[in-house]
């Protein structure tokens, strides 16, 4: 964080705006006394940062460092507990203490009247098709402010949609929105119905993100984005 500081100072014209933690492949908390150490860097040196994290290490000394992120996004992809369990491996219980990590993080948010954004992902799934409106419900009612649905981007035949579900994973997703969005939250889907058809799986031969964005990961190697990282022959150095 101190390289990315000291070239902000020499190089007013062009500078590193935002810097944003996410595991990939992982979860960026894992390691919280160099993450919440470099935040808090970034911050006093007025750099925008923000996480994406699954939830669980939003524990109390986090959530006093990232309350004052830009935004927190949580990927939850999951209706209740037992879906939670069988899509991520999670313990029993962990589904609950995500949400009352939320609750807590938007609770210090109101008490320090920081502007952090609070919003979570769900990538569609067998398990977690006929969950969306309840989810949707949910979240809303913790105060988060967008909930954002996604395609699994890569060719996992497990957990490919069938056609049956993939048309009932949109319609509950525009049900969800009719009953839930206004002013203060939105439900989004990253791809359009007709778009989510036909995703293609990135071959990452090419790539414009890194025309905006850099990424550097754990092994302190350069990469075009997040979706290359430890791929072989993908290091920029």
């Amino acid at each position: 964080m101190q390289k990315i500081i000291d070239y902000n100072r020499k190089n007013p014209a062009r500078q590193v705006n935002r810097v944003r933690f996410a595991g990939y492949y992982s979860e960026p908390l894992l390691v919280p006394n160099t993450v919440l150490p470099a935040m808090q860097k970034l911050q006093e040196a007025g750099i925008e940062f923000g996480l994406i994290t699954n939830g669980v290490p939003l524990v109390d000394k986090v959530r006093q460092v990232v309350v004052h992120a830009k935004y927190v996004h949580i990927s939850i992809d999951a209706q209740n507990d037992q879906v939670h369990q069988e899509l991520k491996g999670a313990r029993v219980g962990e589904y609950e203490r995500i949400l009352n990590n939320i609750r807590a993080l938007l609770a210090l948010r109101a008490e320090l009247k920081t502007k952090v954004d609070v919003n979570v992902g769900y990538i569609l799934h067998h398990q977690n098709v006929d969950g969306i409106i309840d989810f949707v419900r949910q979240v809303k009612a913790i105060g988060v402010s967008l909930v954002r649905f996604k395609m699994n981007l890569y060719d996992d035949s497990k957990q490919k949609l069938t056609d049956a579900e993939h048309a009932q994973a949109y319609a509950n997703i525009a049900e969800a929105k009719r009953l839930f969005q206004d002013k203060s939250f939105q439900v989004v889907a990253i791809h359009d119905f007709e778009e989510s058809q036909e995703i293609p799986t990135p071959d990452c031969s090419q790539c414009f993100y890194m025309n905006f964005a850099g990424v550097v990961a754990s092994d302190s190697q350069a990469y075009m984005c997040d979706h290359t990282v430890k791929q072989p022959n993908k290091s920029l150095g």
